[in-house]
């Protein structure tokens, strides 16, 4: 068989596998087990300042001429195990259903990249809610391919 006959033959394959409902709604709920997991662990976030001071330098009249202070916040999260599992889940789950290249595959990249920081969980959560409702919608049945 040629490379092209092959190609469309395989493509053929792939868009005619569509989920059963109850493997549909197994995703689903998978999907609502791994957002509130998140938000959970977002919850677990805890903030801290740090406070700096150094000294202005001499000033015109040759004396110390004091100090500034600086704060810095910090974020960290005590549990990293629960958050890398976490993560793994995601990443298996969207494994299944989810474009290898393209935008989408990039916002699932930073899934796998993201960091243990508020902002970068928050985007992870809501990078699954959407993907949620999108396959909730149908809108990624022509993307599903079991691996």
């Amino acid at each position: 068989m040629c490379a092209a006959a092959h190609m469309i033959t395989s493509y053929a394959i792939i868009v005619a596998v569509m989920l059963k409902p109850e493997m549909k709604q197994r995703y689903l709920a998978r999907f609502d087990e791994l957002i509130t997991e998140g938000e959970l662990i977002c919850g677990c976030v805890e903030t801290y300042e740090t406070k700096r001071r150094y000294g202005k330098g001499i000033d015109a009249s040759g004396y110390h001429a004091g100090y500034n202070e600086v704060v810095t916040q910090h974020e960290t999260l005590k549990d990293m195990r629960r958050y890398d599992e976490w993560k793994t889940n995601c990443l298996a789950l969207l494994h299944n259903i989810a474009p290898t290249s393209g935008p989408l595959a990039e916002r699932i990249n930073f899934i796998n990249m993201a960091e243990a920081n508020r902002r970068h969980i928050e985007t992870c959560i809501s990078t699954l809610k959407a993907l949620k409702e999108s396959f909730k919608e149908g809108f990624m049945d022509d993307l599903f391919c079991p691996k």
